[in-house]
């Protein structure tokens, strides 16, 4: 076989990386999950022979290290990065023979295990990472089948056909996780989560050897490959991955067998090397690049070592690493990179800075990591303006550019490459532009005006070299008083006013510039003289005295002025008069009311200004006659009153028509005795305030005076109502408060009008609480009231009222003394024994007061009782101590006095003393164990060590449960009496004097079974009516332990 290595040379875009330590193809090269690229196995050397030697290649040293070898060498395996970040080697041959092992390589130990053994020989295998993790593993040579492979468990599942029953040479996952396996001349869809295939159309024109691409959108490219005729094809299919169809994409420049193809961060596809697979077996250095946007393929550049069943692999900076592959008589070693990154340098702008409108140069430089980049670049500043495309030679190139605005502008240098062996790129630099310098010439139109002239300014501007713009803002025409402004045309601005001022003037002429253009200024001189003005009056009717006249005048201008004068028309004969600012029609107008009837001679008088010069008008006679009035009540505020209020009366006086000024003079309302007077204003109204001081209806009268110019007249009458006042009456103070009964309580009370009523009541008030009373007479504030009914009162103070004041009343509530309610406990003590007693349970613990208040005890100190002697100290909180004398028993008195802090109630307290008695008891049988089946004999004493004689004292013993045939016998001394004898339990009404005592002696069977602890509890209560002194020794308890002797262990007592 020929093998050629020659090929047209296109463009760069492969750089040199470190060599491997051993050449080789049919190898897998793996990127880890750190980055780094594992190169496991495939055929070296030129024998050839089987390696199972192992490299990695890392980015960040650009060069390959050894790492651990596989157990056994292989080659046409697969490599499956798993998601424990190992690598599962699965398949291929070794020295010619199929093999079914794999094996596992851990990056962090650097160390391989053994994986499970495939089930079928069948050779080569395709591996493919589902999404669930696992690894789909689908073989051909023989009957195809296809296994799965857990990470989990390191486990493959039982093998299963092919729905094709035919082998398959390559599978890619492809849109929503699916897996795509196609053979020759079949192709279908594997689906994990179902663990189902389909059959899907093959590829159009069955081929093997081609390159498998995923693109971005999800579809799969195959790119080249063989037609099985020994030829490389160019042809590209694309399998859509939605709908399973299949299109044919743009073709490649070349054929090629067993190249590669590589999905880019950017979408594009980079097709590299391979075979023309004819008689010649070409090997290709070229590579092209598919751009889904254009949909073709372009150059992008060569390898510096032509080869095929190589491997391409995607690094995480974006780079294409090619590894390997059969070369010209050899296994390369040689590792390349396509970089296709380039950087944009501008180089220098000059001149450094320029003014709007001037030319600069801008050089720039374009290099790559490999080769000399071809394009073009286009140079734009911020603002739009732009030179290029011009094409890069040699790496550089430069163009003229124009801006055409002022300002520190931004320069974008983009350079387009010609070749995907390239990337496009850009570099800024920034480049100040300057205004551009302007010249400014003026003049007006007419050279000299009269005032009200319209002048119309012009200035010419124009841009200084080296500027070449026509600058463009306004040009500003000012005297200092008016100006006007206007847009620069082609260097030509225009506009006019009117002068606002008489004589000579300046006129400043300022062009304010621009962001490009610099501002520049001149002056203009002028003239301007005053307006000659013309004045006519309206002739004038007749009117009545206090009849408005309008007085109307005209202004205008003469020619050759304009405009209208703004001035003050005086209107009058020199001593009567008025004036009015002429308006914007020329007219003045003004009126007058003349004083009284007679003709007068009036004229209009214009006084000229700055601007106009004086004018009058002819003479106007004016006649004027007599007029007369009338008058009215308007209103009554308030509408009614009542006695001592203020009523203000509003009048208005008018005269009668035509006239219609307002009389002066003065205005009195009346209404019998009761008047005011208040003269009429300005605007015809008046008000005057009178204060009736009975109430009734009263008839209101105003009447305008009159004088020489204007006739008295009289108002209709107001009928007005006046009512009585309102009263309050109120309690000021009630002391002492409370009080006892039939002590005297000194009651003030208070009388006033309530407003807006005044003055002074007639009359008495009366205070009680409707069991008792007292009067406060007319003068008087306070009376004494003596209350003779205990508890809450309400005292009512009455004003009955007046003809002319309403009637009043307040109350207030009084309190009258309550005597507490005294209840005492009765108490019981035991003869000798101190009794304590606290508050809780005191002698006012029983006690309340109605009214409320805090009780305390005023005998307070020792007590003598009576009856049983004996000491009682008592506390004001009620708490006490009582001591009984000796050992007497009955009834101890005394007397208690309570009080509520102003009065006093007493009440008897009785304290029982009882006999006090002491019984104790003690109970034994002389052992701590019983025999079962056996005898028990207890000795119950009952002693008194009590003052007091325990005569019906109750003793008990009522046995425990199992005790049986119980006999007892009592004996008594000191005095005491028992019951002599008897059986089962005891229960005895015994007397036991002071100092006595009873003794008992019982004698009962212990039952055989069965075996329980034999408790007996004895008990003395006291008498009725005697108070035991002592509770904690009124029982005693004996407590043993049963035994049957059964193990010969146990002892009895001793009898």
């Amino acid at each position: 076989m020929l093998f050629l290595s020659a090929e047209p040379a296109w463009s760069d875009g492969f750089v040199s990386a470190g060599a491997l330590h051993f050449g080789r193809y049919e190898h897998t090269a793996t990127r880890l999950l750190s980055g780094k690229v594992l190169v496991v196995g495939g055929i070296g050397n030129r024998n050839p022979i089987t390696l199972k030697n192992c490299e990695v290649y890392d980015p960040a040293i650009n060069d390959w290290i050894d790492v651990a070898s596989m157990p056994l060498s292989r080659y046409g395996h697969t490599a499956t990065l798993l998601p424990s970040g190992k690598v599962l080697i699965a398949g291929g041959f070794r020295d010619g023979f199929i093999q079914t092992s794999t094996v596992i390589y851990d990056p962090l130990a650097n160390s391989w295990s053994s994986g499970p053994d495939l089930a079928s020989r069948e050779g080569l295998y395709s591996a493919t990472l589902l999404s669930t993790g696992k690894v789909l593993l689908v073989g051909y040579y023989n009957v195809a089948h296809y296994q799965i492979y857990d990470p989990g468990t390191n486990t493959v599942s039982a093998p299963v056909q092919l729905p094709s029953n035919t082998g398959v040479d390559r599978a890619i996952a492809f849109g929503s996780g699916k897996v795509l396996s196609i053979g020759s001349s079949t192709a279908s869809t594997y689906e994990p989560v179902s663990n189902t295939w389909a059959s899907i159309d093959p590829r159009p024109l069955p081929m093997d050897t081609s390159a498998l691409a995923l693109l971005s959108n999800g579809d799969v490219m195959f790119v080249g490959g063989g037609d099985g005729n020994g030829h490389a094809v160019s042809r590209v299919d694309v399998l859509h991955a939605p709908d399973n169809t299949w299109s044919q994409g743009a073709s490649l420049a070349a054929g090629r067998g067993h190249a590669t193809a590589t999905t880019l961060p950017s979408g594009r596809v980079l097709a590299v090397g391979g075979y023309s697979e004819d008689e010649t077996w070409l090997r290709r250095d070229s590579a092209e690049m598919y751009d889904p946007t254009l949909a073709r393929w372009m150059p992008a550049g060569r390898l510096a070592t032509a080869r095929g069943e190589h491997t391409a692999t995607l690094l995480e900076s974006g780079k294409v690493l090619i590894v390997g592959g059969n070369g010209v008589g050899q296994y390369i070693s040689a590792t390349e990179l396509f970089d296709p990154s380039t950087v944009v340098t501008i180089l220098s702008v000059t001149p450094a800075s320029t003014v709007v409108g001037a030319d600069y140069e801008v050089r720039l430089r374009v290099t790559a990591a490999s080769g000399s980049p071809t394009g073009v670049v286009s140079v734009a500043d911020d603002q739009g303006q732009q030179c290029g495309p011009v094409a890069v030679v040699a790496g550089a190139a430069s163009c003229t550019l124009r801006s055409l605005h002022a300002g520190l502008r931004t320069l974008t240098a983009r350079y387009e490459a010609d070749t995907f062996a390239f990337d496009s790129n850009a570099a800024t630099t920034t480049h100040q532009v300057g205004p551009a310098e302007t010249s400014l010439t003026a003049f007006q139109s007419p050279d000299a005006s009269v005032w009200g002239e319209d002048v119309v300014y012009t200035a010419q501007l124009a841009a200084v070299a080296p500027a070449s713009i026509e600058p463009e803002g306004l040009v500003t025409f000012d005297d200092g008083m008016q100006s006007c402004s206007a847009p620069v045309v082609h260097g030509i601005a225009s506009c006019g006013f009117v002068p606002a001022t008489v004589g000579s003037r300046v006129v400043s002429v300022a062009y304010a510039g621009s962001a490009d253009a610099s501002a520049s200024a001149t002056s203009i001189t002028a003239m301007v003289g005053k307006a000659d003005t013309v004045v006519a009056m309206d002739a004038l009717p007749s009117v009545v005295v206090g009849q408005r006249v309008s007085l109307d005048s005209r202004v205008s201008v003469a020619a050759p002025g304009a405009g209208t004068p703004q001035g003050t028309v005086a209107m009058g004969n020199g001593t009567l008069g008025c004036s009015a600012l002429v308006d914007e029609t020329g007219h003045a107008h003004c009126e007058l009311t003349l004083p009284a009837a007679a003709s007068y001679v009036l004229r209009a008088d214009f006084p000229g200004d700055a601007h106009y010069l004086p004018g009058s008008s002819p003479d106007v006679v004016l006649q004027v006659d007599a007029a007369s009035t009338n008058i009215a009540i308007d209103a009554a505020a308030p509408a009614e009153s009542v006695v001592g209020q203020a009523v203000v009366f509003s009048f208005s006086a008018a005269t009668t028509a035509p006239s219609a000024s307002v009389p002066e003079g003065d205005v009195l309302v009346s209404a019998g005795s009761d008047s005011c007077i208040a003269p009429v204003d300005a605007q015809g109204h008046g008000s005057c305030a009178i204060a009736f001081m009975a109430d009734g209806r009263h008839d209101v009268v105003a009447r305008f005076v009159g004088n020489s110019s204007y006739a008295p007249s009289a108002s209709v009458p107001l009928a007005f109502i006046v009512q009585p006042a309102v009263t309050v009456t109120s309690i000021a103070d009630h002391a002492p408060d409370p009080s006892a009964p039939a002590e005297p309580v000194d009651v003030r009370a208070l009388l006033s009008v309530s407003s807006p009523g005044s003055g002074m009541p007639t009359g008495s008030i009366t205070v009680g609480d409707g069991v008792d009373a007292c009067v406060i007479p007319q003068g008087a504030t306070s009376c004494s009231l003596v209350l003779s009914t205990r508890g809450e009162r309400t005292l009512t103070a009455t004003y009955p009222g007046d003809g002319n004041y309403a009637a009043s009343s307040a109350q207030v509530v009084h309190h009258v003394n309550r005597l507490p309610v005294v209840t005492v406990p009765v108490y019981r003590a035991a003869a000798g024994v101190t009794l304590h007693v606290d508050a809780a349970h005191g002698l006012l613990s029983a006690a309340s007061d109605p009214d409320g208040d805090s009780l305390s005890v005023t005998n307070i100190g020792e007590n003598e009782t009576a009856g049983v002697s004996g000491t009682a100290t008592v506390l004001a909180d009620g708490s006490f101590t009582f001591i009984p004398l000796g050992s007497a028993t009955g009834i101890a008195t005394f007397t208690l006095h309570v009080t509520d802090g102003r009065e006093f109630a007493d009440a008897n307290v009785a304290i029982e003393v009882a006999p006090a008695v002491d019984l104790a008891v003690s109970l034994d049988d002389g052992t701590d164990f019983v025999a079962g089946g056996g005898l028990v004999d207890y000795t119950l004493t009952v002693r008194n060590d009590g003052v007091s004689d325990a005569l019906g004292a109750r003793v008990s013993d009522p046995l425990p449960p199992g005790l049986f045939d119980a006999q007892w016998s009592c004996v008594a001394d000191a005095g005491a009496t028992c019951t002599a004898s008897g059986s089962g339990g005891i229960d005895d009404v015994v007397g036991i004097p002071a100092g006595g005592r009873v003794v008992y002696v019982l004698q009962a069977s212990v039952p055989a079974l069965p075996e329980q602890p034999l408790s007996n509890t004895a008990t003395a209560a006291a008498p009725v009516g005697a108070i035991d002194v002592n509770a904690t020794n009124d029982s005693a308890t004996d407590l043993d332990a049963v035994g049957i002797f059964a193990d010969g262990v146990d002892r009895a007592a001793v009898r």
